[in-house]
């Protein structure tokens, strides 16, 4: 979508917004002639996660409204109202899925689906004509969860009745010994008498297959706890009784909340486990409750070398605050199965950060700074074979689970085999990672890309119901990054699985055939990095400008669990670039701290045809610039500046003219004049003050026609055209590809002081019609750090003070106003958090006077300042004498102190 920026914007942007100095500039932006073209976006469907290249699975959600937000994690939830949004393998066919739902029905499959639909106005009711046998319906959850009750609901309707006796059965969807679909369903409750409720509920509690039931829970620092689940996939309600009219609106299975860990894989995220310990640990989340991985459980000192443990990634960052860890049970499935229990574990979470002082080891578990939340020992008699972990909201990402407490049987290593692994919060996500797509700004004759301004959006906050709120604890974060080029890159998918090239290569040929091949775009070699994030909505641009391409990453940021910030649009302010490239160097390189030293900044071009060219040059200085000292050459001629404006940081230099375009580089081709081939051998004749070159050797033809086989080339002062059409791309030219125009170069003198080591200037260049919108100037890529000027290097024992300047040097306070005030004045070489003191001592070493000291900025001056009457603390003038002035900084290395002396006579 394409719009004129608002007015509005355009005035933050020329504001304090665009520049980020601190302060107003001195020139202000006409709006209308400023001219400015947006970009907004406000549809978020293409935008991916970074890390799958997808769009995000269960972070993001989009209001009707055309907001973005974070995904809201759910608590106590019915399984069967997203059945639909799980598929597991087939048991008969491991290679074709099946998607949860409406699973089978007896009688009257037609209207099976809408026991699941979340409507209590439609329902399934079955045929009277069926015999009662068939009286039956099934649902699958399309994946295995830990279930507390399951309710039935019944139309609210004359017209039909609720189920008068019934049975309800739940299946964790394991099949029945030495079979490959038949399952065990287990009696979850039955009404035995004529039912009239509009709602029946049955809650669930598994119970050992034996003389002795158990409750399953599992224990935690903060406390046991005990909850009664069980897991479940399937549902089946048989009816017992064949009155008229019956009828069934809803299935609901309630569920504990929305299982993170299903969706980890999909978010970036996984699992691994140690080896050999750990076999196949993907399956822990996959909500398949066939087929778990196996884990030997090691003795307490052997669980690192055998690898008794696995790690856990969600994704993203969760508030978590309960975590289910589910192994078989062996008789459950009626005979002895070759595996152990679970004699005893340590549970952690982390949000992923590092830990104190950095990761010590490689392993995975060892990158990121981990919390304990369970240390469960499960030696009880009969043991517990699933285990629920309760613990209060902890922001979430890594889940670490590992051996412990030894082997219960003879201290040895041991299997168990697992089933699942499901992880619960409650609130909004913490944050959400997301990607545009490559923003074409389109292209114009010549132009290597657009000008971008500035970048803003339109974000807020709301709480759980909607409702906006204000304040810090939900953000956005906006980074970006251009560039002019993409290039090619492939994505392979066989047998609905991405694969790497590497996988694809080593297909046979018969296997590539049906492999699926998608050709996309991506940032090519010329883009920059990612930038740092935006600190406000109107910011300037922060990545490469002039630029074709753009993209952006938006991050989603709560820290409170019932607050999300929203998204509406993010608009891009460009114009056409002035020139096609601009960059530029400074000299010299090293300079002394604090001291006013000449600089040279000198800018380079290169221009696309249809280039306006630039007249104004903005440079950012590190302290103020005496307007007399500026000077200015172009293509080392000097000149005169129109006009010079000086801030307290900032230097805005206007030309007396459009910079030119003195010489055209002629990569390749043939060059003519008439019908007489021109063959260069070193010569140079003058064109003006246009200049061709043809493989590097300089080359300049009287007249101002040259034309260059098999295209005409028409050479007239800063235009160049190539059968009517030259378009450049920095210095890659797009067509017409043997030329780049070259600007004259400009040399901007100045004088100013440098504070700090690594000072950068930054540089901006304009047009005067079209004040107030600015052009970024790039660094000089044929020079490492070519705006950045270096102090000298410090050792341990350098004086970080320097440049005392005490005038005068015998103080006369005697009322006269001639040397009444001595003013001490300094450099600090190093940055101090805390003001330098100035202390007046006497030659006995007692402190006479503390004096504050203050930064100022007087060209011919150190940078620091503090002025002394001669007076003590008490407001008395001192007695006459030799006295001491102790300048002092807090630092950690080299000489924090220096020391001068002051006469006072009167």
């Amino acid at each position: 979508m394409w719009t004129r920026a608002s007015k509005s914007v355009l005035m933050v942007l020329e504001g304090l917004l665009l520049f980020g100095f601190g302060v107003h500039p001195p020139w202000h932006m006409d709006v209308e002639a400023a001219d400015l073209a947006s970009y907004r976006i406000d549809n978020w469907n293409e935008w991916i996660s970074p890390t799958t290249l997808k769009p995000p699975e269960g972070l993001i959600e989009l209001t009707d409204d055309g907001e973005m937000k974070l995904v809201y994690i759910r608590k106590f939830i019915n399984a069967a109202a997203n059945a639909k949004d799980f598929e597991h393998p087939d048991r008969k066919n491991k290679k074709l899925m099946v998607r949860g739902g409406f699973r089978n029905a007896g009688s009257n499959k037609t209207d099976g689906p809408n026991v699941i639909d979340g409507n209590p106005e439609t329902w399934w009711s079955p045929n009277p004509k069926d015999p009662l046998d068939r009286w039956w319906i099934e649902i699958d959850l399309g994946r295995g969860v830990s279930a507390t009750k399951v309710r039935l609901v019944f139309p609210d309707t004359t017209n039909v009745r609720p189920l008068s006796e019934f049975r309800v059965y739940v299946s964790d969807g394991v099949p029945a010994p030495k079979t490959v679909d038949l399952y065990n369903f287990h009696l979850a409750g039955r009404v035995s008498v004529p039912n009239t409720e509009k709602v029946v509920e049955f809650p669930l509690s598994y119970y050992y297959i034996g003389t002795q039931g158990r409750e399953l829970a599992g224990g935690v620092e903060e406390g046991e706890v005990e909850v009664d689940f069980r897991t479940v996939q399937f549902v089946r309600v048989r009816v017992d009784s064949k009155a008229p009219n019956q009828a069934l609106a809803e299935i609901e299975v309630e569920t504990f909340g929305d299982n993170l860990a299903l969706q980890a894989v999909a978010r970036g995220g996984g699992i691994v486990g140690g080896e050999p310990a750990v076999n196949e640990p993907y399956r822990l989340i996959d909500g398949d409750l066939m087929y778990g991985p196996t884990m030997t459980f090691s003795p307490d000192a052997e669980w690192e070398n055998t690898g008794a443990w696995f790690l856990l990634d969600l994704g993203a960052v969760f508030w978590v605050d309960r975590i289910h860890f589910l192994a078989l049970d062996p008789d459950q499935w009626g005979k002895k199965m070759p595996y152990q229990t679970v004699n005893g574990f340590i549970l952690k979470v982390s949000d992923g950060s590092p830990p104190p002082g950095g990761a010590i080891g490689s392993e995975p578990y060892k990158q990121f700074d981990f919390e304990q939340v369970a240390n469960v020992e499960n030696r009880e008699t009969p043991p517990k074979f699933w285990f629920a972990v309760a613990f209060p909201a902890r922001k979430t990402r890594y889940v670490f689970l590992r051996s412990a407490h030894g082997v219960m049987s003879l201290q040895r290593s041991y299997p168990a085999k697992l089933q699942e692994f499901q992880v619960f919060g409650e609130g909004y996500a913490c944050e959400a990672v997301l990607q545009s797509p490559i923003i074409d700004l389109g292209e114009r004759r010549g132009a290597s890309g657009k000008n971008i301004i500035g970048v803003s959006w339109e974000e807020g906050a709301q709480d759980v119901t909607g409702n906006p709120v204000s304040g810090a604890v939900a953000r956005v974060e906006l980074h970006s990054r251009a560039g002019d080029t993409l290039k090619e890159a492939f994505r392979y998918r066989y047998r609905g699985r991405e694969i790497s090239r590497e996988e694809y290569e080593k297909l046979k040929p018969s296997q590539k055939k049906r492999c699926e091949i998608d050709t996309m775009y991506v940032a090519g070699d010329d883009w920059d990095s990612w930038s740092e994030a935006y600190r406000y909505s109107g910011q300037r641009f922060l990545s490469k400008s002039p630029s074709r391409y753009v993209q952006l990453q938006v991050r989603l940021l709560s820290d409170d669990p019932d607050i999300t910030p929203t998204l509406r649009s993010i608009t891009l302010h460009y114009t056409d670039a002035f020139v096609g490239k601009v960059f530029g160097k400074v000299a010299p390189k090293s300079v002394p701290a604090d001291v006013m030293v000449p600089f040279t900044y000198t800018l380079s071009s290169v221009y696309g045809y249809g280039d306006r060219g630039f007249d104004r040059v903005l440079i950012r200085t590190p302290s103020p610039v005496e307007p007399s000292t500026v000077s200015l050459r172009v293509n080392d001629v000097p000149v005169q500046p129109k006009s010079v404006v000086s801030t307290r940081d900032s230097l805005l230099v206007d030309l007396p003219g459009i910079v030119e375009a003195h010489r055209v580089t002629v990569r390749r081709g043939t060059i003519w004049k008439g019908g007489t081939s021109l063959v260069v051998q070193g010569d140079t004749v003058i064109v003006g003050r246009d200049t061709l070159s043809l493989h590097g050797v300089p080359l300049t033809v009287q007249g101002s026609t040259v034309t260059i086989a098999p295209n005409r080339v028409t050479v007239r002062g800063g235009s160049v055209v190539v059968a009517d059409s030259t378009l450049l791309s920095g210095t890659l030219v797009i067509r017409g590809d043997s030329l780049t125009v070259h600007g004259d170069p400009v040399k901007v003198g100045f004088i100013c002081r440098i504070k700090k080591n690594g000072q950068f200037f930054e540089s901006f260049i304009g047009h005067s019609d079209q004040l107030g919108v600015w052009q970024r100037v790039d660094p000089d890529p044929g020079e490492k750090a070519a705006t950045t000027v270096f102090l000298p290097s410090f050792s341990a024992d350098t004086p970080l003070i320097g440049n005392v300047l005490i005038t005068p040097r015998v103080l006369t306070p005697n009322g006269d106003d001639i040397n009444d005030v001595a003013s001490i004045r300094f450099s600090i070489f190093k940055v101090s958090e805390k003001a330098p003191s100035v202390r007046i001592y006497n030659l006995q070493g007692e402190l006479v006077r503390e004096l504050t000291a203050e930064q100022v900025q007087e060209p011919a001056y150190p940078t620091w300042k503090a002025n002394w009457d001669g007076s003590d603390a008490s407001g008395l003038i001192v007695l006459p004498g030799v006295y001491i002035c102790r300048i002092e900084i807090d630092a950690e290395s080299g000489d924090r102190s220096i020391t001068r002396t002051v006469v006072v006579a009167y």
